[in-house]
């Protein structure tokens, strides 16, 4: 959706995400993002999220993992 990009909805969600993962116990969590998609990328990295392998999960499409600790 076009017009929720760059206006800090995704952040947010983010937060609220983070929120409840922490109060049911979590430390850190993973999100996956194709390697083309260039603004997932950035957001990712934007909001903390640190990278930690590449994989294949689509066939000859590489995807980059992260790891955010909370």
């Amino acid at each position: 959706m076009p017009q929720a990009q760059q206006g800090g909805i995704g952040s947010k969600l983010l937060k609220a995400l983070e929120e409840e993962l922490i109060k049911r116990g979590f430390t850190r969590y993973k999100v996956i993002a194709g390697q083309k998609l260039e603004g997932a990328n950035k957001f990712y990295r934007k909001n903390g999220f640190v990278p930690a392998k590449e994989i294949s999960i689509h066939g000859d499409e590489v995807s980059n993992v992260y790891v955010k600790e909370i």
